[in-house]
């Protein structure tokens, strides 16, 4: 049954709570910058999972894009939220990608575009200069994921002469406990163990052998539930 009164008040909650984590976001790194306050730090990576919906993550994405510059007031760049726009069940990730620069090393920095298989100096404005945004990542929902939203995005920067690549993971967790437990490894291990060779599979055209990979993101790593179920029943 469709009640705008509903959507509205869960919108507003939605939207608070954004606004919430990112106030305490910005205070925490603030606090790690101690007397320079945020200034202190360099290189800022944030790594988004399950933002938007589905189908109907259009309005609050657009919203969160406009919202994360605020997460790290004192950058001297923001790549802005980079993540796929497309609002199709067969391929939306619900993933997204922040970076952040200091102002000090934005002259010797520049992004990624995978399209083009190029560096663009951040002093051009990578987005505008390669002409979207979505150039600036690499990313897919895994071919096993059905009507889940699981997947990767990898985003590189370049500081000096020094690249760095970012993969933001979603792995799967485990849809049934009861049936988690039954086996030693869960029948899920694989499942999670695929999407991640597939991912590196896809990214490793990309990257350079001696250039440092991060793997960062929701690995759903899991106890071995069937050991920790005999164990206990021991």
């Amino acid at each position: 049954i469709e009640c705008s009164a509903c959507k509205e008040s869960l919108n507003e909650t939605i939207i608070s709570a954004t606004e919430g984590w990112i106030h305490t976001f910005a205070h925490f790194l603030s606090e790690q910058g101690g007397q320079n306050g945020a200034s202190g730090v360099d290189v800022l990576v944030v790594n988004l999972q399950e933002i938007g919906g589905k189908k109907y993550n259009k309005h609050f994405n657009e919203y969160l894009a406009t919202m994360v510059h605020k997460l790290y007031p004192g950058a001297g760049w923001c790549s802005g939220l980079l993540m796929s726009t497309q609002n199709d069940e067969t391929t939306f990730t619900a993933m997204g990608t922040v970076i952040f620069l200091s102002a000090r090393i934005v002259p010797v920095s520049s992004l990624l575009s995978v399209r083009h298989r190029t560096f663009v100096a951040v002093a051009d404005d990578p987005a505008t200069f390669t002409g979207n945004s979505n150039n600036l990542f690499h990313g897919a929902k895994f071919s096993n994921a059905e009507k889940s939203r699981k997947g990767f995005l990898l985003a590189a920067i370049r500081v000096g002469h020094t690249v760095m690549n970012f993969l933001n993971l979603h792995l799967f967790h485990d849809a049934d406990n009861a049936v988690a437990v039954a086996d030693s490894p869960s029948k899920y291990v694989p499942k999670r163990e695929d999407a991640f060779l597939e991912a590196m599979q896809e990214v490793l055209p990309v990257i350079q052998p001696d250039d440092a990979l991060f793997v960062l993101g929701d690995l759903n790593t899991r106890l071995d539930g069937h050991k920790l179920m005999k164990y206990m029943k021991t």
